[in-house]
């Protein structure tokens, strides 16, 4: 049987604009696992905890199963003049879905870090003039959610981003996880 990998989180982890799917896409790559990649373009911490356990049971998942949470960046924007989501409720909702994960699934939990912020494309955003992302505010959303998960004992990984490479850096140690575009 595959091992089943499930990915919540934005359009980082949907793949937006990428006809490979992304860096969730790449995780499977033909190997003997599955992934569902669950990210939703646009999507908030908030979504997403309101989704999860209807999606993850759906297809299945169990206690050898790993659920990936990679978002935040939307929580973590400005929509008139405020954040969507308050790094506090960012912070509960995020404690609250790897609880429920570990409680109704699996322990094998993974958080990504928050996706690197380009403002000249981000202040306003690009797509939505509305809408606005600011490097330290993502930096404050990325450090907050690394303490929660190291409180928790959950395995974090940051995001960089190059022109070929993703890199995922494992915070507590040198591990790395290259996913090359």
């Amino acid at each position: 049987m595959s091992m089943l990998v499930f990915v919540f989180g934005d359009s980082v982890a949907w793949g937006l604009y990428d006809d490979r799917g992304g860096w969730v896409g790449r995780l499977w790559n033909g190997r003997s696992r599955l992934v569902y990649n669950l990210g939703v373009d646009g999507e908030t911490s908030e979504d997403v905890s309101k989704r999860f356990i209807a999606e993850a049971k759906v297809r299945g998942a169990n206690k050898n199963s790993i659920i990936v949470f990679a978002l935040g960046v939307n929580d973590s924007s400005h929509m008139n003049g405020s954040h969507r989501v308050g790094l506090d409720e960012y912070v509960h909702n995020m404690e609250g879905m790897i609880d429920q994960a570990g409680e109704h699934f699996t322990k094998k939990i993974v958080c990504v870090g928050l996706a690197p912020i380009n403002e000249s494309k981000t202040v306003p955003f690009i797509l939505e003039r509305t809408i606005s992302f600011y490097s330290l505010d993502r930096h404050e959303y990325d450090l907050a959610l690394e303490k929660m998960c190291n409180r928790k004992n959950v395995f974090t990984y940051r995001l960089e981003i190059s022109s070929f490479t993703i890199i995922f850096q494992r915070t507590e140690s040198t591990r790395y996880l290259r996913v090359t575009l």
